[in-house]
């Protein structure tokens, strides 16, 4: 397709393919040809993220780990490593950063929208970058991603869904969009959740195309909210074309599990607590972040949320100190109680610069040879994490 240069901002929305199964695979390269999926190796476990040799069997995540070994039971199952994908995914961005575009706006730990409008001319098209983007990731990086293309995020979005692995989507014309967006089922429109799906469903409303057709848009925001006026623009209209930097200094952040059987066993808890407070602090590590609040919530058996809070007074950041706080803290506040969800987490966070000796603050130019970026990373593990993508092909 054609571009009419600068009648729009081009947003893309980055987003990679099995991002944790791709991680083992960078570690692990035995794993390239195998059916696997990353996953705790409890009873209860689910499946966090499934390779696509997995996938094409019907392993998908969130399922329990259980059925997963009904359907293979030859099934290699994988601990989740969160310290080995939030490093890659620090090292991922920063990558973008530096060599692509540094106006992006991250999503989670495998996605984030970057704003290209500058880099786009007469020789230099969208999808041209978009490709080139997508080899030199593969090439340096060893990660496949697919692309969304467009005028705005929640369209570059979406459109990042339509192709994987390594799959690139435009959507810019009016045409694009009644023929790749108006078809696809309400229940794939970004923010519709199982309330809102019932809503639409009630009002004979299945596709996006019949949403962005309905006549009473007035009625829809006050049914479900200010939010879905917000989405209609995107599709009528410019859209949120604002790719915020800010949005990167997270205020919070938390881990959760749910449980399949619910649970008052607080030796069982104390076991869930310690695998989460690892988890929450790989992840402010990964952000270089100082916690100024612990918080500890449950959902009991009726569903309710309850959570409690407590202000951080010691200097002693360690893992240990960490699950001795969020323990006490659950023995005096729900000990005893049926819960079928806990989650841990972080508030009033302060952002630092501080030398620590570890991946995650050490700066890593990826504008040098990459052997040596690969010989950075693999002394920093002590084995290799990383392998040139031109010695690892991995198979989606």
């Amino acid at each position: 397709m054609t571009y009419s240069h600068l009648n729009h901002k081009v947003i893309f929305h980055i987003d990679i393919n099995a991002f944790f199964a791709s991680c083992e695979i960078i570690k692990n390269k035995n794993l390239k040809d195998k059916i696997f999926v990353v996953a705790g190796k409890t009873k209860r476990s689910v499946v966090s993220c499934a390779s696509y040799k997995a996938r094409a069997l019907g392993i998908n995540a969130a399922m329990p780990i259980f059925n997963a070994l009904k359907i293979c039971p030859n099934l290699i199952v994988v601990k989740h490593n969160m310290e080995l994908y939030e490093s890659i995914s620090n090292i991922f961005f920063n990558y973008i950063k530096e060599n692509i575009s540094n106006i992006i706006e991250i999503g989670s730990i495998d996605e984030c929208f970057i704003d290209v409008t500058h880099l786009i001319n007469k020789t230099n098209t969208p999808y041209k970058l978009a490709q080139k983007i997508q080899n030199e990731i593969y090439k340096k990086l060893s990660l496949k991603v697919s692309i969304g293309v467009s005028y705005n995020k929640i369209l570059a979005k979406m459109a990042s869904d339509f192709k994987k692995p390594m799959g690139i989507t435009e959507i810019f014309t009016k045409k694009d969009i009644e023929e790749k967006i108006w078809p696809q089922p309400i229940s794939n429109m970004f923010m519709v959740g199982k309330s809102t799906l019932k809503i639409f469903n009630s009002l004979n409303i299945n596709t996006i195309g019949e949403f962005i057709e309905y006549k009473n848009h007035e009625y829809l925001k006050q049914k479900i909210g200010k939010h879905i006026a917000y989405l209609y623009e995107n599709f009528v209209s410019e859209g949120d074309n604002f790719v915020n930097n800010e949005k990167n200094d997270i205020k919070s952040i938390s881990v959760s599990r749910t449980f399949l059987e619910n649970t008052s066993n607080f030796d069982e808890i104390k076991t869930y607590i310690k695998s989460l407070t690892n988890e929450l602090l790989s992840r402010i590590s990964f952000n270089e972040i100082i916690p100024g609040t612990i918080v500890l919530q449950i959902k009991t058996i009726n569903g309710k949320l309850h959570s409690k809070n407590e202000k951080i007074t010691t200097n002693n950041f360690s893992i240990e100190m960490f699950i001795y706080l969020f323990t006490k803290l659950y023995e005096r506040s729900f000990k005893n109680i049926l819960i079928k969800n806990l989650s841990l987490g972080f508030s009033n966070l302060k952002y630092f610069n501080k030398n620590n000796e570890n991946l995650f603050s050490k700066k890593i130019n990826v504008k040098d040879d990459i052997n040596s970026i690969k010989n950075k990373i693999n002394k920093e593990f002590k084995y290799d994490v990383l392998v040139l993508g031109t010695k690892l092909k991995i198979k989606d």
